[in-house]
């Protein structure tokens, strides 16, 4: 602790010297970086070190301030250390207000601090605005992306429904409506694809054609209702009968029609005579009326390669004409155009259901 004691010689030149001395050095506490050393003659001068510890500390808290550390302890008294004080807890004020902005609070405002509180509170205000706009946007796209999701799906079930409907209007127009099997249309669309199939892997296929024998006497006798129910057993009988990818399909009238792909005609007689014996086992379903049918069957193989659809169908339909003339109610085989009806009425294939 330096002592106040007077300097040794008290002359006004000394004197002078000391002051000058004391001069330079507080200059130097207050603008050096560091804090210089005391010269050995002035460190008893009690007064002069006690104004430097000031100083000193001032310096000290200034430093921290400017380093951000708000924690350094203010022990000095009088107006510098409340000044000090002051600053310090503003600093650590503003501190906590922009902790509270970052956290999204911009209700506080800072009433002090002159130009800084004036652009302080003017960003926060700024701020509050533009959350506010930004919370409206959010409301107005939420509102938006909730009506865009309605009309989204509106358009998607309009879209299903316009789907279910051409499906719908799709089977309507490939269905015969009375029996629920394909009609015309739908078979001769199949089995051109089929025909084509064919040829490519080098396989046969069989086509029967088949009516109900003496139907317009059961329409003018019983009426249209028997005649209808009559059509139905007969296609419901068929499609038991059928394989799942056999195309099946009533041709017009009472007249129904069958291709059996990759199938020879040896499998294809065989099985329409599982056909009419179901019909004639199963007729009891229709009591109104007993019913039989007559049986028409051609085949087509690949080595006829000029040979077309309309070809085989009539081919078909003239064995159904040849079963009907032959005497009806059988299964009429319609084979190589080389080889004779009158043989082919000599051939087992020709049998009385």
């Amino acid at each position: 602790m330096l002592q106040n004691k007077p300097p040794s010689d008290s002359g006004p030149d000394n004197a002078d010297t000391f002051f000058d001395t004391a001069l330079d050095i507080l200059g130097d506490y207050l603008t050096k970086n560091k804090v210089p050393p005391v010269p050995p003659d002035l460190q008893n001068n009690a007064k002069l070190a006690g104004l430097l510890e000031q100083i000193a500390e001032v310096r000290s808290v200034l430093a921290g301030l400017s380093q951000g550390n708000l924690s350094i302890p203010v022990t000095l008294h009088g107006h510098m250390g409340g000044l000090l004080k002051s600053f310090q807890g503003n600093v650590r004020h503003m501190l906590w207000m922009i902790n509270q902005v970052a956290d999204g609070k911009l209700v506080n405002h800072i009433d002090y601090m002159g130009d800084f509180a004036k652009s302080f509170n003017t960003m926060t205000n700024a701020i509050q605005t533009a959350k506010a706009a930004i919370e409206y946007q959010k409301e107005l796209y939420a509102k938006l992306a909730d009506e865009l999701k309605i009309e989204v799906e509106a358009k998607i079930k309009a879209q299903e429904a316009l789907k279910h409907e051409l499906e719908h209007q799709q089977e309507l127009a490939s269905t015969d409506a009375l029996t629920g099997i394909a009609n015309r249309r739908s078979f001769l669309a199949q089995a051109n694809l089929e025909i084509n199939r064919c040829r490519r892997n080098n396989t046969m296929l069989c086509v029967s054609m088949m009516d109900v024998d003496h139907f317009k006497t059961i329409n003018d006798t019983l009426g249209h209702q028997v005649g209808d129910k009559v059509l139905r057993h007969l296609a419901a009988t068929i499609t038991q009968n059928s394989r799942s990818y056999d195309i099946v399909a009533r041709y017009g009238g009472d007249e129904f029609i069958i291709l059996f792909p990759s199938t020879t005609m040896e499998n294809a007689f065989s099985a329409m005579e599982r056909l009419n014996k179901s019909i004639a086992s199963s007729r009891s379903s229709c009591k109104e009326t007993p019913y039989a049918i007559s049986i028409g069957l051609a085949a087509f193989f690949p080595s006829q390669k000029d040979l077309t659809l309309e070809d085989i169908i009539n081919k078909a339909d003239k064995a159904l004409y040849m079963a009907k003339k032959t005497g009806r109610n059988r299964i009429f085989v319609m084979r190589d155009e080389e080889e004779s009806i009158e043989e082919e009425l000599s051939e087992p294939a020709n049998t009385t259901a």
